[in-house]
């Protein structure tokens, strides 16, 4: 769930990593869109460094299966800062947005998502000039801690040197990931199988409404699944993904249980990506996303020929809309606040794990 959680933060801050990039980052996939339509998708993504804040509203919701789906968190308030397409390129580049980044933001979201998903609390934090602000009196019935104060407040600045020198670290010293084609990103789909293979399974369509472009990514899992030249680069990827740990060679009949079973979970084309486009600015205004948690071990149960249903699966998807885009506003820090120990605020999950601090305290 952490994993998601960090999708769903950097959702949050303008785009969503959902959004999947090519090496060359000011390409969005297409699918048969007319080559007006792909440029206009496109230079909305080109165009996110002039866009310098905007109103947010994310509603994020929770699948598990067969049940109705869980509202999970919705967070709304306002964002100022120069978006880097670095950022989603890196690690690096996200935390360098951070330090520009002022944010006077609201998240609501359940108490126990386990125990009572509709017992809600809400909270307000700030950003600004890398120091953290939240209104810890609204958690008082969660902290249960007198002696802090009403409003909060933690430098990140020195965390965040520290973060961005570790990151680069990693990033360099990494090796590059090999693509992993499974039908839920068109881009590694395109590395592994080829454009035309991609197209033939993934579209992308257009509408206009509300005074804006709506482009809709939708993926024919069953299809590709049980199409013979995917089945065959799929289990070449097991192979070479589980190396020695594989005991015995992925069968055909393992392919057609697997095949099987995702015609069962995904009779029809799943939507995974919806993006909006101002026709009046031509900025990104809206996006939702779809995507299940940890698949790749959903279909490795599959292939092992287990019992897959619904229960199993489990997803999340979350819808992100901007407004007031460039809107002349400041974000101004609350009187009075206190420095405090913020790892006081670890007990408070899940919101923990959607603040900036959660991927730079340790």
């Amino acid at each position: 769930m952490l994993r998601l959680m960090s999708l769903l933060l950097i959702g949050l801050l303008v785009l969503t990593s959902s959004i999947t990039l090519a090496q060359d980052i000011s390409v969005l996939y297409c699918g048969d869109l007319s080559e007006t339509d792909c440029q206009l998708l496109n230079n909305s993504l080109v165009s996110l460094p002039n866009l310098h804040s905007a109103q947010i509203e994310l509603e994020s919701q929770l699948w598990q299966g067969d049940a109705p789906p869980i509202e999970y968190m919705r967070i709304s308030g306002f964002l100022r800062g120069t978006v880097n397409l670095n950022m989603f390129q890196s690690s690096v580049g996200y935390y360098d947005f951070l330090r520009n980044l002022d944010a006077d933001l609201t998240i609501t979201a359940p108490r126990d998502l386990a125990d009572d998903p509709s017992d809600l609390i809400s909270v307000n934090f700030m950003l600004i000039d890398e120091i953290f602000y939240i209104d810890l009196a609204n958690l008082q019935p969660i902290l249960n801690d007198p002696t802090l104060p009403a409003w909060g407040y933690y430098d990140l600045s020195a965390n965040l040197d520290a973060t961005i020198e570790n990151r680069r670290a990693r990033e360099e010293a990494s090796e590059p990931v090999e693509p992993f084609a499974t039908g839920l990103d068109a881009n590694q789909m395109i590395d592994v199988l080829g454009l035309e293979f991609t197209q033939q399974f993934i579209h992308v369509t257009r509408t206009d409404a509300d005074d804006s472009a709506w482009f809709e990514t939708r993926t024919d899992l069953a299809g590709l699944y049980a199409d013979p030249t995917f089945q065959e680069t799929f289990r070449e990827q097991i192979v070479q993904q589980e190396g020695s740990r594989l005991t015995s060679p992925v069968t055909d009949e393992q392919l057609d249980h697997l095949q099987q079973a995702i015609a069962a979970l995904f009779p029809e084309p799943v939507v995974t990506l919806r993006l909006g486009v101002d026709l009046e600015t031509g900025f990104l205004n809206s996006v939702y996303s779809w995507r299940p948690d940890e698949w790749i071990f959903t279909v490795s149960a599959m292939l092992r020929s287990e019992d897959i249903n619904r229960s199993w699966l489990s997803a999340i998807a979350f819808t992100l809309n901007l407004t007031d885009l460039n809107a002349d506003r400041s974000v101004t820090a609350p009187e009075g606040a206190e420095p405090f120990a913020v790892n006081t605020l670890r007990t408070v999950e899940p919101i923990w794990a959607v603040l900036p601090l959660a991927s730079i305290v340790r």
